[in-house]
């Protein structure tokens, strides 16, 4: 089995060859589920070469898995499989904003107030927050 990677968000094909007589059906699977009619791939075959395309545009993490191309005729049938990693920054950007705001929430904060007509500074202890 062959490992394949993608990054979020761009298009990731996998091709494969059937040659058979008579000419065999072709399905797609995704971790068991045949996905030959799902909206979200797009299949395209080229019957007087033979080649299968199944297309995966703007990869998400859910398209990570077991692909296989099935083709079946009277005479049986055959089966390659590939895997697809699907390769992401180490954390997304709405984690790294969700981590950023809980730090803020979750801290205690300091109140300074310029005493006016003076250059003396005041410190006040503020309220600690928490959003859970």
């Amino acid at each position: 089995m062959e490992e394949v990677g993608a990054a979020l968000g761009e298009t990731q094909r996998f091709e494969c060859q059937v040659i058979g007589y008579p000419t065999p059906s072709i399905r797609w699977f995704k971790d068991e589920v045949d996905i030959t009619n799902n909206e979200r791939y797009h299949v395209d075959y080229e019957r007087d070469l033979g080649v299968i395309t199944l297309v995966i545009r703007n990869v998400t993490l859910t398209d990570e898995g077991l692909y296989q191309c099935r083709a079946e005729n009277s005479e049986g049938y055959a089966t390659t499989t590939a895997y697809l990693v699907v390769k992401g920054p180490p954390y997304s950007i709405l984690t790294r904003i969700r981590s950023l705001v809980i730090g803020l929430l979750k801290c205690e904060y300091w109140m300074r107030i310029r005493i006016e007509n003076s250059s003396l500074f005041e410190t006040f202890p503020g309220n600690f927050l928490d959003i859970n």
